[in-house]
């Protein structure tokens, strides 16, 4: 069984396609990945790091779930925006057990990146 083709906790990395790229002969692994979250209790940031290593993936194109960060004081809300931040994926999309104060927060510290969603938004992303 290959590692890239199975969930891990709450993490499915995307990364087991191959691309030929024009400049290249031989296929080329794609090196963003799509992580799906349920509620991170272990943590957002652990499970996007985890689906980095385990998949091989060097830039993340959306991170998408619940952060459960809801609890958690705001310093430790900005502490995981920071590293967000670190991390540079092209969308953050926080659901459910994310918090309202998070929203403003990762808002402010990437403008652009981060996209509402409730129940019934649908999200279709593109290879």
């Amino acid at each position: 069984m290959n590692v890239r083709d199975h969930v891990f906790a709450s993490t499915f990395p995307l990364a087991s396609r191959r691309i030929r790229l024009p400049s290249r002969s031989t296929p080329s692994p794609i090196t963003t990945a799509l992580v799906l979250t349920s509620c991170a209790h272990r943590g957002v940031l652990n499970t996007v790091k985890t689906a980095m290593k385990v998949s091989g993936v060097t830039r993340v194109h959306a991170i998408v779930g619940g952060f459960h960060l809801a609890p958690q004081p705001p310093e430790y809300q900005q502490a995981t925006v920071n590293m967000l931040k670190e991390i540079n994926p092209d969308y953050v999309i926080p659901m459910h057990c994310s918090g309202e104060a998070f929203y403003p927060m990762v808002t402010q510290a990437m403008p652009g990146k981060v996209l509402w969603s409730s129940t019934g938004t649908r999200f279709t992303f593109g290879a």
